[in-house]
């Protein structure tokens, strides 16, 4: 016999109308395409119009051009009917559960600040105006590939200002936070940059052979860091969000966060929108410790300290 379809139960259904009402920014009882795509933005998800059109007509029964709570009830259903026979879920479904279980946005850490950095009240932008040096800038959270902790994250970042090209964006690992933070990234060991003015990418201090291409003011690019891979894709964005040129570098440390390196001239970078989430899947990164580089500090969270280390932590403890 054929198994009927899942239906959600009352206390589902109020978690959905929820989701349902924060899509519904105009209270109108539907979601429109303007709708969908200020969320995409909100979450600095790269998708562009024509998918998020897509979407509209993915879930859009009756063809009216917006999505009523049935219809978005209905993709969910048919999520839930897709994970019980681990069938794929569909576009709007995925992002529903996006927005649904998505954690903290990153925003730039105000705890430390690198040479001559300056944030707007919000720290959304970050901008430097200095003839000389360079400052880095790190986002507010570390993402990691351990159980429980935020392992996936999306942000779309605009390079609003631009004078001299002096720009890296990209990720850093946790051993990069003691430094100074006013040197260039692409001389990091702890980093994985692209170099804005020429779409060059560095890993650990080597220049790589994968190319993005020039990035201008104007500019926006989506960053997609992704722990379990332990990758970082970077996605220059044309017009309508639809990407343009994206590489993918893997072999982040496992512990690591995003950030900007602002050199001489005058650059200004805004965060246009990002999310973080739990994600389920197979870790495929090094299970062991990461050597990212010599004075490696880091620690995986299934590494235990040693029976002479706990001892000198009681002892250190009753001092």
């Amino acid at each position: 016999d054929k198994v009927p379809p899942p239906t959600m139960n009352a206390a589902q259904l109020e978690q959905l109308e929820k989701v349902f009402k924060s899509f519904d920014a105009d209270e109108s009882g539907a979601i429109s395409t303007t709708e969908v795509e200020s969320i995409v933005t909100a979450l600095g998800l790269a998708v562009s119009k024509l998918e998020v059109a897509e979407m509209i007509t993915e879930a859009d029964s009756n063809k009216s051009g917006e999505i009523e709570f049935h219809e978005f009830q209905k993709v969910m259903e048919a999520h839930m009917e897709s994970l019980s026979s681990k069938g794929q879920l569909g576009a709007f479904g995925s992002l529903i559960q996006r927005k649904d279980k998505s954690g903290p946005p990153l925003l730039w850490t105000d705890e430390k600040l690198g040479d001559a950095i300056q944030l707007d009240e919000d720290k959304k932008v970050v901008k430097r105006d200095s003839a000389t040096g360079w400052g880095v800038q790190l986002c507010d959270s570390w993402l990691s590939s351990a159980s429980g902790s935020y392992n996936t994250a999306d942000i779309t970042m605009e390079v609003e200002e631009l004078t001299e090209g002096k720009l890296l964006i990209g990720a850093v690992g946790r051993n990069y936070y003691p430094s100074a933070w006013n040197a260039p990234l692409s001389q990091s060991r702890h980093a994985v940059v692209v170099d804005v003015s020429k779409g060059q990418i560095w890993r650990k201090e080597v220049l790589s052979e994968l190319l993005l291409g020039e990035v201008k003011a104007g500019d926006r690019l989506h960053l997609n860091l992704d722990m379990l891979r332990q990758s970082l894709t970077i996605d220059l964005l044309a017009d309508g969000n639809a990407i343009s040129r994206s590489v993918t570098v893997d072999g982040v440390p496992p512990e690591a966060t995003l950030c900007v390196c602002l050199g001489p001239g005058a650059q200004k970078v805004r965060i246009i929108g990002s999310s973080t989430e739990v994600c389920s899947g197979e870790y495929s990164g090094k299970s062991n410790k990461d050597l990212w580089d010599e004075d490696n500090v880091q620690r995986l969270a299934e590494e235990k300290p040693s029976h002479s280390e706990t001892i000198e932590a009681v002892a250190s403890s009753l001092e």
